[in-house]
């Protein structure tokens, strides 16, 4: 039975840096296997039948699968470029806020910490003018409409034969990293219907059983070729961590702190916990080999933080995913026989 694979990769602001890593290292690998059996090379997009991101994954999947300026069946991207995305342009989507700004944000109300034009210009400035229905691998982005009160779910499926789905890149990328307290709400009409939208990781920070979930439902879009077991042997996830702070809150200091201290431990408890709920019911349905999760831990709590764009932050969270990838190196190539992506 041929072997269907999703990818799909967390939400984590800067830290995004890790599952970009892990990507183009994961490419490299598979080639370096393709070259020594007299293959050429192939590119990661073309072993997915589905890729899934929330946040910093769903602008990764997306920068996975823009169309090339003079080859709408290329990717414009290499993941070397998607990493130096994160390294050259942290302190540019991130600036560090002023006290005045971290006031209005925090006591006085009015502001988020950051302002989005950085983050906005770095979208535009890459895939201005691309809409969903020309990613050339399909997606599943996600994110939340707090003006129609309703999860949105940007597909490739939907705007394939719906114009009214066929948002443009730009609109997709800044709804599902708009992360509350971090960015405003990303709010604009498309047909005549006005959405206002902000980051998927407030209820799907890991996306993967939503992608399954598209999956069985809608697999003759994805794969044509190819069915789903009943007992989807065939099915195969990759699931992208963008890393877990391993410190704890103390009882002493949670005892004391006061609504507005609790709320950057609310976000990361929320993330924190979706994840890794989300994590043990694939593992209740998809277990090893056909379902293979990548995470890292973040032991230094001055590198936890997602909105730290600067230089050491991001070098840190790079050495922590390329030491992991090698200390998983067996998982890892046990995830790629089993899924066929070695054959």
């Amino acid at each position: 039975m041929e072997p269907i694979r999703i990818l799909s990769i967390d939400g984590g602001g800067m830290r995004g840096v890790i599952p970009a890593r892990f990507l183009l290292l994961l490419e490299n690998r598979l080639n370096a296997q393709r070259t020594a059996k007299g293959l050429a090379p192939k590119r990661l997009h073309e072993y997915f039948d589905l890729i899934a991101g929330t946040s910093t994954g769903g602008l990764i999947g997306v920068a996975m699968t823009v169309p090339a300026v003079n080859n709408p069946i290329q990717p414009r991207f290499t993941f070397q470029d998607i990493l130096n995305i994160y390294l050259q342009n942290g302190e540019r989507i991130f600036p560090k806020p002023g006290l005045m700004r971290k006031l209005k944000g925090y006591v006085f109300g009015g502001e988020t910490l950051y302002d989005p034009s950085g983050l906005e210009a770095v979208l535009k400035e890459r895939m201005d003018g691309v809409r969903l229905n020309q990613s050339i691998k399909p997606l599943l982005i996600t994110s939340y409409d707090i003006f129609n009160n309703e999860p949105r779910f940007f597909k490739t499926r939907e705007a394939k034969s719906d114009p009214m789905e066929n948002f443009a890149l730009t609109d997709v990328c800044r709804c599902t990293s708009a992360g509350p307290t971090y960015f405003p709400p990303h709010n604009f009409v498309m047909g005549g219907k006005t959405f206002n939208c902000i980051d998927g990781g407030v209820f799907i920070n890991n996306p993967s059983v939503g992608a399954l979930a598209e999956f069985i439902r809608h697999g003759k879009f994805y794969a044509p070729d190819k069915t789903i077991t009943d007992t989807l042997s065939n099915v195969f996830v990759l699931s992208l961590s963008t890393g877990r702070y391993s410190g704890n809150l103390s009882i002493s200091k949670s005892q004391s702190m006061s609504a507005v201290k609790w709320i950057q431990p609310l976000i990361d408890i929320m993330m924190y916990g979706v994840n890794q709920s989300t994590d043990y019911e694939l593992k209740q349905v998809l277990p090893a080999p056909n379902y293979y999760r990548f995470n890292v831990d973040v032991t230094q709590e001055k590198y936890s933080a997602m909105d730290n764009g600067s230089a050491d932050a991001l070098n840190y969270w790079d050495k922590l995913a390329s030491d992991k990838f090698a200390a998983d190196a067996a998982y890892i190539d046990n995830f790629l026989n089993a899924s066929g992506m070695t054959n």
